[in-house]
């Protein structure tokens, strides 16, 4: 699905382009009213586990908030968040400071 991403350090800048992600899944879940999905955020590699931690929780809530703020149920979200991307991820630097909107039903 779609993710966005955040300025590092930053737990409510959007880039532009994220913003426009973020609007395009509001789009879709108000046009699939029984669309549920998972928020997974991530922190980076920078900064101690707790700090990160508290980063992704952040962030994840953030976007929960647009979403909201968008007029989606609270119902339809959940949210997931890490301290950092795993070391086995395929693609660790893309994940780092990024929110992905995972379709769970």
């Amino acid at each position: 699905m779609q993710k966005v991403t955040f300025v590092q350090n930053a737990t409510e800048s959007l880039t532009q382009y994220s913003q426009d992600r973020l609007n395009e899944v509001v789009e879709m879940m108000l046009q699939l009213p029984s669309l549920r999905i998972e928020l997974v955020a991530y922190g980076d590699h920078s900064g101690n586990i707790e700090y990160n931690k508290r980063v992704s929780e952040r962030r994840a809530n953030t976007v929960k908030k647009c979403l909201l703020n968008a007029g989606i149920e609270k119902s339809r979200i959940s949210i997931r968040y890490f301290q950092e991307v795993p070391a086995n991820s395929k693609q660790p630097e893309v994940k780092s400071r990024a929110v992905e909107f995972l379709v769970i039903n």
